[in-house]
Parts: C-alpha cells; sequence; structure tokens
C-alpha cells in the first residue's frame, strides 16, 4: 500500500508540473531553441538567435533587452543595400498574436556588445516587451559552427 502511494504521488506530482508547463507555455510569450555564439578571439560580441513563440491573442513589440555576459543588448536586422548585406540596429521587434518570429543568422538577431571572454556555458537572456510582459530565459552559448555554419560578419 505504502508502495502505491508513493507511486500515486510521483504521478500526480509529474502530472501538475507538466500541466504547469503547458499553461505556462499556452498563454505568455517564451523562446524556443535559444542560443548564443562564443565570442570569437579578440572580439568583444556576438549574436544570440532563438525563435519568439506567441500564442497569445495579443501582438507585441520587444522593446529591450539584457543578457548576464553582455555590457549591451541590441535588436539587428540584415539589409541589402546596393549589392552589399549590412547590419543594422532596430528599435524593436514586432512579434503577431498566435504567431512566432525567428531570431536567426541571416535575417533579425540579437547583438550582444561588451562580452569579456570567460568559461560561461549559459547566459541569462531579459527581454522587455509592450504587451507581452518580462521574458526571462537562459541561453547556452556555442562555440562558432556548433549551432549553424554560416560566418556571422559584423
Amino acid at each position: 500500500m505504502k508502495k502505491l502511494l508513493i507511486s500515486f504521488a510521483v504521478i500526480a506530482i509529474g502530472l501538475w508540473l507538466f500541466l504547469s508547463e503547458s499553461q505556462k507555455t499556452a498563454d505568455q510569450l517564451y523562446a524556443d531553441n535559444p542560443h548564443v555564439r562564443a565570442v570569437a578571439p579578440g572580439q568583444d560580441r556576438t549574436a544570440g538567435f532563438f525563435t519568439l513563440i506567441n500564442p497569445t491573442d495579443n501582438a507585441c513589440k520587444l522593446i529591450s533587452a539584457t543578457a548576464d555576459i553582455a555590457d549591451r543588448v541590441e535588436f539587428h536586422s540584415h539589409q541589402h543595400m546596393d549589392n552589399m548585406v549590412m547590419m543594422r540596429p532596430v528599435d524593436s521587434i514586432h512579434v503577431p498574436a498566435a504567431s512566432d518570429v525567428a531570431l536567426q543568422p541571416g535575417g533579425l538577431h540579437l547583438m550582444l556588445f561588451g562580452v569579456q571572454p570567460s568559461a560561461a556555458k549559459n547566459t541569462q537572456i531579459t527581454i522587455e516587451t509592450d504587451q507581452c510582459g518580462t521574458l526571462s530565459f537562459s541561453a547556452p552559448i556555442m562555440a562558432m559552427g556548433a549551432a549553424h555554419k554560416e560566418a556571422m560578419h559584423h
């Protein structure tokens, strides 16, 4: 009887945790597959990538971001100008209701400035929005080429 009670308690706790996590992602903005590129030797900047998923009925804008390994974080986009690809900061990123937006190499992404080389394996990223609250998540720091084969040019 004691084993049955313990088994029931374990299943109940697991189910509660699963439903809590499902509820969390069902009604708020969240980041899927976040990662930050490791800082290249001699550099103090890098880029962060993830997919923002907005399952809510509210569109929102990302208005600012911070990372615990960086002095400053900006939203950036690639723009094609005069047969050249240029990266430029953007003031905000629009995330439509019931939609997702990819921050990826060659498109929208985070730029982290003032990054000092360290042995950190993760960074905590916090994003402020206008209508969807504050989004905070941990992103693993990955060696160049580990997540994407494309080169980053800044």
